[in-house]
């Protein structure tokens, strides 16, 4: 993994209904694959949720995605979306920026970060589909 210093861009991800399914507890298909993609196109990945660290980790090791993460911000380090907190700082350090997730809150955290912002709507989140 390379340090941000040297990434091209920075993606940020929310996890449930993004990165998995929650209510099946799956990942969702081709997510490992494109992560391993984006971190060899050398993008700097991170994830910004709501869940707690013990549970998020769990889940990162049980999908075997762990690895591909840079930093990994979890609502009980006191980062509740969408203020920003620790992000911002690594955030600012990136004028390539986007956030992908299925809520308004995770469009109202790109907003914050000032990232643009892609919605997942491969599942029970916002059903729109796109870049807004």
């Amino acid at each position: 993994m390379y340090p941000p210093e040297e990434c091209r861009g920075l993606i940020v991800f929310d996890c449930d209904d993004t990165l998995w399914d929650p209510l099946n507890r799956v990942c969702f298909k081709g997510i490992p694959e494109l992560l391993q993609k984006l971190v060899q196109e050398k993008l700097c990945l991170v994830v910004w949720t709501g869940r707690s660290r013990s549970s998020c980790f769990k889940l990162f090791k049980e999908f075997g995605i762990l690895s591909y993460f840079w930093e990994i911000y979890c609502g009980d380090d006191l980062i509740v979306k969408p203020y920003p907190g620790e992000i911002v700082e690594l955030a600012n350090t990136f004028e390539k920026k986007i956030m992908i997730g299925d809520l308004e809150v995770d469009h109202q955290a790109a907003q914050t970060i000032q990232a643009h912002f892609l919605w997942a709507g491969w599942s029970q989140g916002d059903p729109e589909v796109g870049e807004k």
